[in-house]
């Protein structure tokens, strides 16, 4: 029902705000861009995995370097 939906308590504790170029990173399926970004950025292992991680749960690629 209709009054249901007031019921419901929403939560954000999975939200994540991402810049523009956090969000190009984990989005790109251009594996050149990644690697040129990766570059551009000076991205450590620890982060490139973080990346990963965000792209698989975006139901996205693991990209490798």
């Amino acid at each position: 029902a209709a009054s249901d939906v007031y019921k419901r308590q929403d939560s954000y504790r999975n939200l994540l705000l991402l810049s523009p170029t956090g969000y190009e990173l984990i989005s790109t399926t251009d594996s050149i861009k990644f690697a040129t970004l990766t570059k551009k950025y000076d991205l450590n292992k620890a982060q490139i995995t973080k990346v990963n991680k965000l792209r698989v749960a975006a139901g996205l690629a693991e990209m490798s370097m």
